[in-house]
């Protein structure tokens, strides 16, 4: 197992439609901020990410290497973290249904974001 590390910086990228990521480190946690659930719908169905079964390999072969590394990237929508990518999780019934390897989906932030409550 590699050392632990300590991330500290921001990133912000232009997605291919115009959609501002935002890159957050704070020690170990590294947060991936989107501005809201459409946006993330249309980033996942750009080319690149593949099948379910495709995404669900990549998704646990960036936990594993993440994890290795004591970091834990985190998704959030609208400031809310809704799903977390580790190895030492186990997915729950959704995350299996839809292949996405080692992530923990945050139920209430999800509703939140959907129902656009803050």
């Amino acid at each position: 197992m590699s050392a632990p590390l300590s991330v500290n910086g921001q990133l912000s990228l232009l997605a291919d439609d115009g959609t501002e990521l935002k890159i957050l480190a704070d020690g170990a946690s590294i947060f991936v901020a989107v501005p809201s659930l459409g946006a993330l719908r249309r980033l996942l169905r750009q080319p690149g990410w593949g099948s379910r079964r495709a995404r669900g390999k990549g998704l646990e072969r960036v936990a594993a290497a993440m994890s290795a590394r004591g970091l834990v990237p985190k998704l959030s929508v609208n400031d809310l973290v809704v799903a977390e990518l580790t190895q030492s999780i186990r997915p729950g019934l959704v995350a299996r249904w839809l292949n996405l390897g080692p992530v923990k989906l945050h139920w209430p932030a999800i509703l939140r974001v959907v129902l656009r409550v803050r």
